[in-house]
């Protein structure tokens, strides 16, 4: 099966933007499955579907610093409890 990189046009405004699109190479010998199944972990990493989410809506300045403080606070906690 030929691979390429694969590309999507988004007109936005008269602007085009390119998106990169996450790919997986279809092994010798795979299954649909071990494929679906690591195409999955490939959209999780890139966080693809978090992002998606995210933008599905307009999310007001101070909801945003909301959201990054509580962030900011868990990751604090997580790192203290690491040291100890």
């Amino acid at each position: 099966m030929p691979t390429s990189d694969v590309r999507m046009g988004v007109y936005d405004d008269q602007r085009e933007l390119e998106v990169d699109l996450s790919q997986v190479v279809v092994r010798e010998g795979e299954g649909f499955e071990g494929l679906l199944k690591r195409f999955n972990k490939r959209v999780q990493a890139d966080r693809i579907l978090s992002e998606a989410r995210r933008r599905s809506h307009f999310e007001k300045p101070s909801v945003k610093r909301k959201r990054k403080a509580a962030a900011k606070r868990r990751k604090s906690i997580r790192s203290g409890e690491a040291r100890r």
